[in-house]
């Protein structure tokens, strides 16, 4: 019984560890006080790149079959898609409804 326990153990250890380095968080969190310092376009860049890691994070831990040499490719595509949509609301075009 305690042999049981020792390997099940061993093995949620692993793959709770392998998850925890799967997808490293490329995001600096500012403190408020340098936020307010940031210009109106270094303010909508960072808010693309939080928009883009969570959403990669969204979606890697919830597919399975998700490798983690696609997440440059995937992060590369919801950047692109924020930036269109960004367009599309600047020039007052309806942006189609997902899910």
């Amino acid at each position: 019984m305690n042999m049981k326990r020792i390997f099940s153990f061993f093995v949620l250890f692993f793959f709770l560890g392998t998850y925890a380095f799967a997808l490293p968080i490329e995001i600096e969190i500012l403190p408020k006080e340098e936020i307010v310092k940031l210009s109106d376009q270094q303010l909508i860049d960072i808010y693309i790149d939080v928009l883009v890691e969570l959403e990669t994070a969204k979606t890697f831990y919830s597919r399975s079959g998700f490798q983690p040499k696609e997440i440059k490719i995937f992060k590369d595509l919801v950047r692109y898609r924020v930036l269109i949509i960004m367009e599309m609301y600047k020039r007052k075009i309806e942006v189609p409804k997902t899910q």
